[in-house]
């Protein structure tokens, strides 16, 4: 396999079994046999923002989309916080 991406390459070796790797807590919970060796570290925990173009913040499909996305995503985030598993893929 060929990447030029670090999390691809650390989840690629963790989940193979050639070492340990510093994953975010929403990619561990979704493969299976991991385990964290420590609990999450909280220096690293970093807010999520949805964000628009100004003049695009007051379209009916950008609005649609934020109301939609922003509490979904915060229970996805929440979820996977907590150790909560889903059977949705990650993408």
């Amino acid at each position: 396999m060929r990447t030029d991406g670090r999390a691809a390459l650390d989840q690629l070796r963790a989940r193979s079994g050639l070492g340990i790797a510093l994953l975010p807590t929403f990619v561990e919970a979704h493969i299976d046999g991991l385990q964290p060796l420590s609990p999450p570290i909280a220096p690293l925990q970093t807010p999520l923002w949805l964000i628009t173009h100004p003049e695009l913040k007051e379209t009916t499909r950008v609005k649609v989309l934020l109301r939609a996305f922003g509490p979904a995503l915060a229970d996805a985030v929440n979820a996977a916080q907590d150790g909560l598993v889903s059977d949705r893929p990650i993408a």
